[in-house]
């Protein structure tokens, strides 16, 4: 081979390399993005939320049925509620709930019927709704009192302050600043009467409560819809317009985080409660990590369907964490393992 066939035989040798190595760039480019958005993973530490993870897409549907693609960014800490900072809300209603083998306090919602009964006026309101019972029949059924109860949807706190007065802890997570209110009011009643014991000054209260939502992933900021001021009812609050049946409307901006992201790994939970107008199969979404424990599985989780009309909740608790699944009545259901 003569000097001018080696000079044009190396230039080719450099064209391929050069083209490889193009391509390598470019596969490169197409599938890191891919890598990019897998994986979320959330640890615990000290109470308060966080989330570790690169960018993640999710696709969600809005109410007009439009698909939207929205990146979820690296989650920050999300503080639990210190009920001294927080301001109470006036009319202040505390009313005394009775239970079998239990009493505690809770501030009613201004809208509530039962401010209007006669036994009101000596803060006796009596038994709690049936909804309550229920979940008061389930904790009595934890082995011991470490079983944590977690209250999905807290509203003023009914289920909430139950769980506390029976010594169990407690991760509330409720998005209106109201209810929130409501809840810290009610916990502040039960310590001092002494139906609940805080130990908040040895930072072990039982008390975790978050101004959130719960759902699938982290966002910063999302917006919730709830009835107005002057109508109340805000335990219709929804994260879709079309579950608020009411015309006059507020909307409130708070942060969504997932249930596994605030429950440390070695935290036992016996009763989970799920009541959010039409989003429990996003909360459910958001505690796999929990629902997949084989070491100390949650015991009961008691959530509201009612619209939930194609059961996806029930299929997924059954199908893929091998719950048993029954209905409770026409809203309710349970499940077991």
């Amino acid at each position: 081979m003569n000097f001018l066939n080696k000079l044009v035989l190396r230039d080719r040798v450099v064209h391929f390399l050069a083209l490889g190595l193009l391509g390598v760039v470019v596969i490169l480019r197409i599938i890191k993005p891919e890598f990019d958005r897998v994986g979320v993973n959330s640890i615990s530490d000290n109470g308060n939320s966080f989330r570790s993870s690169t960018n993640t897409t999710i696709t969600t549907t809005n109410d007009n049925d439009r698909v939207e693609e929205k990146e979820v960014q690296r989650q920050e800490i999300i503080e639990e509620v210190n009920c001294d900072t927080i301001s109470s809300i006036e009319p202040i209603n505390i009313g005394q709930m009775n239970e079998p083998n239990t009493s505690y306090y809770v501030s009613f919602s201004w809208w509530d019927k039962r401010l209007s009964r006669p036994q009101f006026k000596n803060r006796k309101i009596g038994r709690s709704n049936g909804s309550v019972g229920k979940i008061h029949q389930l904790l009595l059924q934890m082995p011991t009192t470490d079983y944590a109860f977690i209250d999905v949807g807290a509203n003023v706190g009914f289920m909430t302050h139950l769980a506390l007065s029976l010594q169990h802890p407690v991760y509330a997570i409720d998005p209106i600043s109201y209810n929130i209110a409501k809840i810290c009011e009610g916990y502040q009643a039960n310590v001092d009467k002494g139906w609940i014991i805080d130990n908040n000054n040895n930072n072990s209260s039982i008390l975790h409560l978050f101004h959130a939502a719960a759902g699938p992933t982290y966002d910063a900021n999302i917006t919730i819809t709830r009835p107005s001021d002057e109508i109340g009812k805000f335990d219709q609050s929804s994260l879709s317009r079309t579950f608020i049946k009411q015309k006059h409307v507020v909307n409130e901006t708070i942060p969504l985080l997932t249930i596994d992201s605030i429950i440390p790994e070695n935290t036992k939970v016996g009763v989970v409660k799920v009541d959010v107008q039409g989003h429990e199969y996003g909360v459910f979404q958001g505690m796999t990590k929990l629902l997949s424990r084989t070491k100390n599985p949650i015991k009961y989780i008691f959530y509201e369907d009612s619209f939930d009309t194609q059961g996806v909740s029930k299929k997924l608790l059954e199908e893929k964490f091998n719950y048993t699944c029954t209905r409770e009545d026409i809203n309710d259901i349970i499940c077991f393992k």
